[in-house]
């Protein structure tokens, strides 16, 4: 079995090569994924589904060469934590955005039931407006 480690690395993984469906197999039927107040993704989101719907699939329909790279992973048994940073070009400005995050994973039974994100969402939303200015 995977420790709670592993399987968070292996969704960094998973999602770096655009497999998110290897991400939301590690997922619960009742896991809590939330997305930052601010942000364009805002919310808390139940299950597999949900997560997809409103994270994975806008990210993928929005971003260019969207990427999350971890820098360091800080393992507290069933809690994960992992910083790291978002690069990516928005679609429709053509905008470059850089933005720092932190995750906070909590898994159970080999299963994660719990995802917070924490990110600057004013980079995000600088790149996704025409009119505000570039994240460089």
């Amino acid at each position: 079995m995977r420790s709670n480690l592993q399987i968070v690395k292996d969704s960094y993984a998973a999602a770096a090569r655009g497999e998110f469906a290897k991400v939301l197999k590690d997922v619960a039927p009742d896991c809590a994924w939330t997305e930052m107040a601010g942000s364009p993704y805002a919310g808390t989101y139940i299950g597999p589904e949900q997560i997809a719907q409103n994270v994975f699939q806008r990210i993928a329909s929005e971003w260019d060469d969207f990427a999350c790279i971890p820098d360091a992973y800080f393992d507290a048994g069933d809690t994960i934590i992992v910083t790291s940073h978002y690069s990516g070009i928005h679609k429709t400005t053509r905008k470059l955005m850089h933005s720092r995050t932190a995750h906070i994973w909590q898994l159970q039974q080999g299963k994660i039931v719990r995802f917070e994100q924490m990110t600057n969402t004013l980079a995000l939303f600088r790149a996704a407006q025409p009119s505000a200015p570039d994240n460089r």
